[in-house]
């Protein structure tokens, strides 16, 4: 799994019942060792006062 950002910022993933993967926490692990197969997520933004914004309609 690949995710480019463009012009700049960090994300994060959330899963549908809303608990965040915190990815920016643990860099370096491969993805298949903290998402579920055919798992369905939600892309967030961070953002240093308040650090999750949706990034959906």
């Amino acid at each position: 799994m690949y995710i480019t950002v463009r012009y700049g910022g960090e994300i994060d993933l959330s899963d549908e019942n809303g608990n965040v993967k915190y990815l920016r926490e643990i860099p370096n692990r491969y993805a298949s060792e903290i998402l579920a197969e055919r798992e369905t997520l939600i892309l967030l933004k961070v953002d240093g006062k308040f650090p999750y914004f949706i990034l959906s309609d």
